[in-house]
């Protein structure tokens, strides 16, 4: 989490370099793909319509950063007039402050001209690779590990670090004061999607971790604590909730507003540290079964 209020601060593709996210994906589902980055060159966009419609005349959607809002994820299912047009689904087509010059098909798809300006990167999907090296326990291991203990990305606070930073930013009163409902309404919204983000992958989290466990006997009561650790943040999530009125208050925000409330806040963020650092610990000890595996604490 970045200093101050930022509205991407909860972006999946801030827990690490977001080439290795995208890649671990692909290995974990055993197809290979391409990334097609604008480069700066007179030709990209020639390229990039090129990339698009291979892959559509083949029946293979495309995956597209931006081309609807922020430069989150898309998916392309569709061109036409030689990709001057591209149609597909994106989470925020529906978003008035996103879909200017956006039109929707009669199944809800967006339709949208122009789209090369705001698309960053596509990633072409190249099929299923049964040679494609998978993901090992050990391997899925250390990479939980370095993004719980990763610092800093680019400038940007993150893992353990990225909690601390959002406990010492809800506890910044210089940003409340004389705070007009606008932004006070802002600045939560920023907040609450941190914890409805933390919730869900904190929940996931657990699951997955509760089923290696089902599956690996040797460290089957180190998973399983692991997995009652995520459960325990999920839950810590909802206490949040419940501190500013309820999941579903529309005046939550009017509690977030106030100091004592923000101070109750940043004390479940500081349990929520604790828990982190006992998963750290689980990692560590599952590590240390290997003779050739160490970390520092």
């Amino acid at each position: 989490m970045e200093k101050s209020w930022h509205q991407d601060n909860v972006d999946h593709m801030s827990i690490a370099d977001p080439s290795q996210i995208i890649d671990r994906a692909f290995r974990a589902a055993g197809y290979d793909y391409e990334t097609v980055d604008k480069s700066g060159a007179q030709n990209d966009e020639k390229l990039f319509r090129q990339k698009i419609m291979c892959s559509i005349n083949k029946n293979i959607p495309v995956l597209a950063f931006g081309v609807v809002g922020p430069p989150e994820c898309s998916i392309i299912t569709g061109y036409d007039q030689n990709c001057d047009r591209v149609l597909g689904w994106s989470f925020f087509q529906n978003f008035e402050v996103f879909n200017e010059g956006v039109s929707f098909d009669e199944n809800g798809y967006f339709i949208k001209s122009d789209w090369f300006a705001n698309t960053w990167t596509l990633l072409i999907l190249k099929g299923k690779n049964p040679g494609k090296k998978e993901i090992n326990f050990y391997d899925t291991m250390d990479w939980i590990f370095k993004v719980l203990t990763t610092e800093d990305l680019y400038g940007r606070k993150a893992g353990i670090a990225g909690l601390q930073a959002w406990r010492e930013q809800i506890l910044d009163e210089n940003d409340f004061i004389e705070i007009s409902e606008e932004k006070l309404k802002m600045i939560h919204e920023i907040h609450n999607s941190a914890v409805g983000m933390f919730a869900e992958c904190r929940w996931i989290a657990g699951l997955f971790l509760r089923g290696l466990a089902a599956k690996n006997t040797k460290f089957e009561y180190e998973l399983d604590q692991a997995a009652s650790i995520m459960k325990l943040q999920h839950d810590l999530m909802y206490n949040m909730w419940d501190i500013c009125g309820g999941i579903y208050n529309p005046n939550s925000w009017e509690f977030f507003g106030k100091p004592d409330v923000r101070r109750e806040l940043s004390k479940v963020i500081e349990e929520v540290i604790s828990n982190e650092k006992k998963m750290i610990d689980i990692l560590i000890k599952i590590f240390e079964v290997e003779d050739d595996i160490y970390y520092k604490k």
